[in-house]
């Protein structure tokens, strides 16, 4: 370091005297020391701290030299007690070399995977922005994403119809979705070009407005002999044109639906169609129902008055399972009698389960409508429905007569009937004089009676003796209690 060796003491010269020219070289050429630093040199900054110096026992001083961590070493101009400063920094490294001789080619890697790709465009409502997410569905890729895994795909804005290309990462895959996390938008849609020329119009839409029968076969797809008259149609139907129709199988008294294509036509009508993509229109069959619920006996109570109303539940203590039609189940629906033993009186109660108990079978039923089914008193009013018949001539006239009194009785013969008439309408029922040879006095008569013919012919209802007159026709009485 100090470029001296004691081989220059094997001249003639004394110890003094070597000692002497050692002190003057050191003068000259004073000793240092080199250090690490722990940081990088930068040519704006000549001052950096000395406990960037790497652990050293000695101290650092002027005249010494540093060596950077960026390969510049430098010389210490000066010492402080926190920082030194430093001056002639300078690259450490040598001459370029020459360039070595071309080694072997190593041996190819392994196959990488196939780059991730997304098969559809995402049809969005709202633009895409850096750090949102989308959710993919796994199975719209070319394979199956792995998280990490970078990819770029297109969105179309479905109101601005834009189109951006996104680019981000697997997120996460949960289940059938991938979540992509978006790193990069660009917006890729051009400016609109100028308008076209106008088209010419089109044909108006071919249109069958009949239903086509025909017998349905085991395919989607299938040739029918049809007779569609050109008149049926929207417009004259050209040779493998399609069209939308209904088809009607008679057999299974099944609707379908179908495109249909011309495949033959006469001078007036189509005469077979190619009918395609066939679909049911008619449903299946529902499953069937559950039997009607319904208890096998009359609920019974000795306990005075109707606890049993509306709006109310109900515990069917002493009635099992075995009691009914059916196991209920919570939500039926059924009716039951209830007889109160007190009173005398039955009730009608319409009832939805609300629970079966499991430990003693008790149903609870929830009342929502109850009928009082005992006998009513009656009026001690009757109501007759006598029927009969009148002749003039050949001709025979119905006519119906109500009567109300207090008589069950019926009045099944022409004096009974009279003698009720008169009791209920009064004397002028019989007017005066002949009932058989004029009209007078039947003005009551025809308040009382619905004839087939005109009003004259009520005369003849009674005959000379006041009594009503048959004519060989039938006079019944039906009696309805009120």
């Amino acid at each position: 370091m100090i470029n001296y060796t004691p081989s220059a003491l094997d001249s003639n010269e004394t110890l003094l005297q070597a000692l002497h020219r050692i002190e003057k070289y050191l003068k000259i050429n004073p000793i240092y020391k080199v250090y690490a630093v722990d940081a990088n040199y930068s040519a704006d900054t000549q001052q950096y701290d000395l406990t960037d110096i790497v652990a050293s026992e000695s101290t650092l001083a002027e005249g010494d030299v540093v060596f950077f961590k960026n390969n510049i070493y430098a010389y210490v101009s000066a010492v402080g007690s926190e920082v030194f400063s430093v001056s002639n920094a300078s690259l450490f490294k040598g001459e370029q070399g020459e360039r070595g001789l071309q080694g072997e080619q190593g041996q190819a890697g392994a196959d990488g995977k196939t780059g991730l790709q997304y098969n559809f465009i995402i049809q969005s409502s709202s633009v895409p922005v850096a750090n949102a997410s989308i959710a993919l569905a796994s199975g719209n890729f070319n394979r199956t994403p792995l998280v990490n895994e970078y990819v770029t795909c297109f969105v179309n804005h479905l109101t601005t119809n834009d189109v951006y290309l996104v680019c981000g990462y697997i997120e996460s895959v949960v289940s059938s979705i991938a979540n992509l996390k978006v790193q990069q938008v660009f917006l890729i849609t051009g400016q609109n070009g100028e308008d076209g020329a106008q088209g010419e119009a089109g044909e108006i839409a071919l249109i069958y407005d009949k239903t086509i029968s025909f017998t349905k076969g085991s395919g989607t797809s299938q040739l029918v002999d049809v007779s569609l008259a050109f008149e049926d149609f929207s417009r004259e139907p050209k040779p493998n044109e399609d069209f939308i129709a209904l088809l009607y199988d008679s057999t299974s008294q099944l609707q379908y639906i179908a495109q249909c294509e011309v495949q033959t036509k006469s001078s007036t009508a189509v005469t077979q169609i190619v009918a395609s993509d066939i679909v049911r229109l008619t449903g299946q069959n529902g499953a069937n129902g559950k039997d009607a619920l319904y208890k096998l006996n009359t609920l019974s109570s000795l306990v005075a008055g109707d606890p049993y109303h509306t709006s109310k539940n109900i515990s069917i203590h002493q009635n099992n399972v075995l009691l009914w039609n059916r196991i209920p189940v919570a939500g039926d629906c059924f009716y039951m009698y209830y007889h109160d033993i007190p009173s005398s009186k039955y009730y009608f109660l319409g009832c939805t389960v609300t629970s079966v108990s499991e430990v003693n079978n008790n149903v609870v039923a929830y009342v929502e409508e109850s009928i009082d089914m005992s006998p009513q008193v009656s009026s001690g009013k009757y109501l007759h429905k006598i029927v009969g018949s009148v002749s003039s001539g050949s001709t025979l006239y119905n006519y119906v007569i109500n009567i109300i009194d207090e008589t069950s009785t019926p009045y099944d013969t022409p004096l009974l009937i009279s003698q009720a008439l008169k009791n209920y309408y009064g004397e002028n029922v019989w007017g005066a004089g002949n009932m058989a040879g004029s009209n007078s006095g039947t003005t009551g008569v025809a308040t009382l009676c619905r004839g087939d013919g005109v009003s004259s012919y009520f005369q003849w209802l009674f005959n000379g003796s006041g009594q009503v007159n048959t004519n060989g026709g039938t006079i019944t009485d039906t009696v309805v209690a009120l």
